[in-house]
C-alpha cells in the first residue's frame, strides 16, 4: 500500500495509513513533511526507490536496502514505544517518525458496526462523513488512482479506517465500504452491495 499524503493537523506529520505502509526514500532531501505519524500496529515498509544503495540506522542496526527493495519493520509498537524518533538515512533522506499513541486516535476508540464507523454510515458521502464523525475526513489520491474508485481516511490518524469512495473524488463522493485495520489482529470491513463500488474493476 503507497504511503498516504494527508497531513496530520497538530504535528507536520504526514500520516500514514493501513497496515503496512509504505515510506519510499528516493531524494538527497525527503520531500515529504518533516515526520511521518504511524501507529503501533502498523508494519512499516521502507522502500529504496533511488539509485544507490541506502543504509537505514534502525534500533541501533545499520540496515542496507538495495535499490528497489524494502525492508519491514514488524509491528511498530513491538519495538518503540509512542513519540518521535529519529530515523537517520544515507544517502537519501528519511524524516522522523512519530508513534502515535492509540489513545490519542479518534479512529483507534470507534468499532466498526455492520453498517456504521462512528456515526459514518454506508452511502453518506465524504462532507457528510466529515460532519458525522467530528474530525476531517478527505480523499487521498494516492491510495487509489480514481478515476471511478478511491480512498478517503481521516486526515492525520495512522489508525484511520480506509473508506472506499465512488464518484470523482471530491466531498461528494459516496462511501461504499469502510475497513479497519486497528486492532491489527481483527482487520473488518463493512460493504453496501446496493452501492455502486467502482473498485471492483480494478
Amino acid at each position: 500500500m503507497p504511503v498516504g499524503s494527508v497531513q496530520a493537523a497538530d504535528e507536520n506529520c504526514d500520516a500514514l495509513v493501513g497496515p503496512e505502509p509504505w515510506l519510499i526514500l528516493f531524494t538527497e532531501k525527503y520531500p515529504g513533511a518533516a515526520c511521518v505519524a504511524v501507529g503501533v500496529h502498523q508494519d512499516l515498509q521502507i522502500w529504496n526507490k533511488g539509485t544507490e544503495s541506502l543504509t537505514v540506522e534502525w534500533l541501533g542496526r545499520t540496515i542496507d536496502i538495495e535499490s528497489d527493495y524494502n525492508y519491514e519493520t514488524g509491528p511498530i509498537g513491538n519495538v518503540l514505544e509512542p513519540g518521535r524518533y529519529l530515523l537517520e538515512a544515507s544517502p537519501y533522506q528519511a524524516p522522523d517518525l512519530h508513534v502515535v499513541d492509540p489513545d490519542e486516535s479518534p479512529s483507534a476508540q470507534t468499532e466498526l458496526t455492520l453498517d456504521e464507523f462512528g456515526g459514518i454510515q454506508l452511502g453518506m458521502t465524504v462532507a457528510g462523513a466529515t460532519e458525522a464523525f467530528g474530525h476531517p475526513i478527505a480523499v487521498d489520491p494516492n491510495l487509489a488512482p480514481g478515476p471511478d474508485c478511491w480512498q478517503a481516511v481521516v486526515v492525520g490518524d495512522p489508525y484511520s479506517p480506509i473508506f472506499t469512495v465512488d464518484g470523482d473524488g471530491n466531498s461528494d463522493s459516496v462511501i461504499s465500504a469502510i475497513t479497519t485495520f486497528y486492532p491489527l489482529d481483527s482487520p473488518r470491513t463493512s460493504s453496501d452491495p446496493n452501492i455502486t463500488w467502482g473498485c471492483d474493476d480494478h
